[in-house]
């Protein structure tokens, strides 16, 4: 049995148990005891270098370790470790310390491990949290999870968030405006329990803009919040779920802020503002693991008198959108959506998922499912019918000319004149 597979199977019990991924305590395992060779595993069964601390009972083992200033320049130290009588207690320990931290904090300095999803994340936040003193120690522990593939153990092959699948989703972390030295403090995906819906008071704007200000005019670390929904539908992803950035006062820490672009004391989310914005919610909702409640600005303590967000956000996210994998000729599909705002400003957005989805630019198979809904759009009428004429005589169905046919007779004009245009390519 090698060492992976002796340490995987803890990793797996103990990690999805602690909400921390497996990966990373496997590969903490291998750099931090040489695969289980070092003297402390051998002698100790401690594997990740956990020193005794406040409030250990078991046993007690002393040697010489190697320390990192912040400069990189290694000295020595003789420390004493915990001893453990099996591996499994070792990753069991490891874990309830990222849970609990360090036990004489009054804060758990490692929340933000709890509930990381991506690997180079729960990496970063390890070595930021001060596990070790090895400026290299996240890249090297990410080196090892991809060379032996350890994300298998993670239960997902990525373990991204469920947002970031989101087609419409822009990932401008590391891009938008922000101070040149003072950060937000990132407590960990669970430590939010509320999602605050906000809107941007301006009739137009960005997520570049709204960072500018923040940090230019109120002197903040970066933008307030962690999503922008522009007017275009774009989801700009700004934070970390984790970071307690500030847009909701003393709620800061519980609440996770999504702005919409738009004055909603006089105008009315866009309809692609309305879809993205029931996208990333019900993502965000299967995320955060102690989702309670989502709010507007509002409703938060503090925020009764702040006109915001001025819209009617529950009616938004009660509208029924049926998932791309369920297609079916009901009302609130998100077929007919994207057709519905072909001629507003939105169009072009709506143009490029409706092309994506029936696969226009390539081989123009496509199943009965997806060819009947090309056939309600033109019944429906208006831009939704102007945009699948164009396509539906590339598709074959051993429908089309009967359907074709049943058109002829029909008392609107305009599905009879397409008709008898269209039934000679199939004569």
């Amino acid at each position: 049995m090698s060492f992976i597979e002796e340490l995987a199977p803890y990793a797996i019990k103990h990690g999805r148990a602690s909400n921390v991924l497996p990966s990373l305590i496997v590969a903490q395992g291998i750099l931090e005891s040489a695969w289980g060779e070092s003297v402390l595993a051998v002698q100790a069964n401690n594997l990740f270098g956990i020193k005794v601390g406040a409030g250990w009972e078991g046993e007690v083992h002393r040697k010489r370790t190697a320390e990192h200033k912040a400069n990189g320049e290694v000295y020595y130290i003789y420390a004493d470790f915990r001893a453990y009588p099996t591996l499994e207690g070792c990753v069991k320990d490891l874990c309830h310390k990222y849970t609990h931290g360090t036990g004489w904090e009054s804060h758990n300095r490692y929340a933000a491990v709890i509930g990381e999803r991506g690997y180079k994340r729960a990496t970063a936040a390890v070595k930021a949290a001060g596990y070790a003193t090895d400026v290299e120690y996240p890249t090297k522990l990410n080196r090892i999870i991809e060379q032996y593939d350890l994300t298998q153990y993670d239960g997902e092959r990525d373990m991204m968030y469920k947002f970031e699948r989101i087609s419409n989703l822009t990932d401008a972390r590391t891009t938008l405006p922000h101070h040149s030295w003072e950060t937000y403090d990132n407590h960990g995906i669970a430590s939010k329990k509320y999602i605050a819906i906000h809107h941007s008071l301006t009739k137009t704007g960005s997520a570049k803009a709204y960072a500018k200000y923040h940090v230019e005019y109120h002197g903040w670390p970066a933008i307030a919040y962690h999503f922008v929904i522009e007017q275009d539908g774009e989801i700009v992803w700004c934070h970390d779920p984790g970071i307690l950035s500030y847009h909701v006062g003393d709620s800061n820490l519980q609440s996770l802020g999504i702005c919409l672009t738009g004055d909603f004391r006089t105008q009315e989310p866009t309809a692609a503002q309305e879809a993205s914005l029931r996208l990333l919610v019900t993502a965000l909702k299967q995320d955060l693991p102690n989702y309670t409640d989502t709010l507007g600005h509002n409703e938060l303590p503090g925020y009764s008198w702040k006109q915001c967000p001025c819209f009617d956000f529950r009616a938004v996210l009660d509208h029924k959108v049926l998932p791309i994998n369920d297609i079916s000729n009901k009302d609130g599909n998100e077929i007919e959506y994207w057709a519905s705002i072909l001629e507003t400003e939105s169009g072009t957005w709506a143009y490029k998922k409706l092309c994506a989805f029936f696969n226009v630019q390539g081989s123009k198979e496509i199943n009965t499912n997806q060819f009947d809904y090309l056939k309600s759009l033109i019944e429906i009428g208006g831009g939704g019918a102007r945009w699948a004429e164009q396509y539906i005589d590339g598709y074959l169905n051993v429908n089309q000319v009967q359907y074709l046919a049943s058109l002829i007779n029909s008392d609107n004009a305009g599905k009879k004149s397409w008709a008898l245009s269209e039934l000679p390519k199939y004569l």
